[in-house]
């Protein structure tokens, strides 16, 4: 069976009045809501969704989570709508689970919104969400690059959130839980102030998960800390063999059928990464031109040019004479 550890922490930051982030570590549902809409209605939209979410995850699958997440954006909805202080707020909202499907255990993660979720596996970060959000539009349409869009004034701006309509479109994703692997949710309080590589630092040399989410919020005040910000970290402690099995069955995998010529070859930095053998090309000798049998000097065609030649300028002499 798998197993987790969790850990969590938010801050106002330096800048903010108060905090409109909030976060949920469960014992198997995680998440992380950004709330949007001041006068402390975002506070609001953000608890309402985490509560929502909590209450209406009852069926432990992929799809059970996206139901959860869209009853949470339905009652965020309908309290804007009930209460006209709170018209127009809303929530990012990014979560991970521990469902079952098909009988196989897997992590499924949903995401509204800029808040991101991170997976580091063997030491590598990955970013796994997409923003929604108007400056990654205008990177992925080619209008931004990916470090302008860090500095532009309008990073803010969410083009998707829970409570800005009664329907919302959620991306889901499902992932393979192995031991070593560590899920970071975040606000994009963190990520508008600490880098992906200072994050993967904190990450691989901090082993609690409440102590990293801590550190890495202290690396976002001390940045600036120009928003609140929130970190929830989910660690795979046991995966119930489910990695071992992985390895043994890539150990009994027949090699691939190698190009003719082709050697295996083992270096010092493989033997670093576990001696993973990589394809050396083949050494393909090059043939030697074929010998190309020289032209005849005189051919039949030659012959015929040249008494064309000698018969037009005959003609030409006796023209002249005449």
């Amino acid at each position: 069976m798998t197993e987790l550890r969790a850990g969590g922490a938010t801050d106002v930051g330096l800048v903010r009045a108060h905090n409109e982030d909030n976060y949920l570590a469960d014992e198997r549902l995680f998440a992380v809501a950004d709330g949007v809409g001041g006068h402390k209605a975002g506070e609001v939209a953000s608890q309402t969704a985490v509560d929502t979410l909590q209450r209406e995850f009852r069926e432990p699958t992929t799809d059970g989570l996206i139901d959860a997440v869209k009853t949470a954006n339905r009652t965020v909805w309908n309290l804007a709508e009930a209460n006209p202080e709170q018209r127009g707020m809303g929530t990012t909202l990014t979560a991970v689970a521990l469902v079952d499907e098909n009988g196989e255990e897997r992590l499924a993660l949903v995401n509204v919104g800029d808040s991101r979720a991170y997976l580091l596996q063997q030491g590598e970060l990955e970013q796994l969400t997409e923003d929604h959000s108007l400056v990654e539009q205008l990177v992925r349409e080619g209008q931004l690059t990916p470090e302008e869009a860090q500095v532009h004034p309008q990073r803010s701006i969410i083009t998707r959130a829970l409570g800005l309509d009664p329907e919302v479109e959620v991306d889901s994703w499902e992932l393979t839980p192995y031991r070593g692997d560590r899920i970071l949710l975040c606000s994009d309080g963190l990520t508008n102030e600490v880098t992906d590589d200072e994050i993967a630092s904190t990450l691989r040399t901090v082993s609690d998960p409440n102590e990293a989410a801590r550190q890495l919020i202290q690396e976002a005040r001390d940045h600036g800390g120009s928003d609140n910000i929130t970190c929830v970290i989910v660690d795979v402690v046991d995966d119930d063999n489910r990695a071992e099995e992985a390895s043994a069955a890539l150990a009994t995998e027949p090699p691939p059928p190698q190009p003719e010529g082709a050697t295996s070859v083992r270096t010092a930095d493989d033997d670093d990464a576990g001696g993973r053998a990589t394809m050396a090309p083949p050494v393909v000798e090059r043939p030697a031109p074929a010998p190309t049998a020289r032209p005849r000097r005189l051919t039949w065609r030659v012959l015929v040019f040249v008494v064309a030649i000698v018969l037009v300028i005959a003609a030409a002499l006796v023209a002249v004479g005449w």
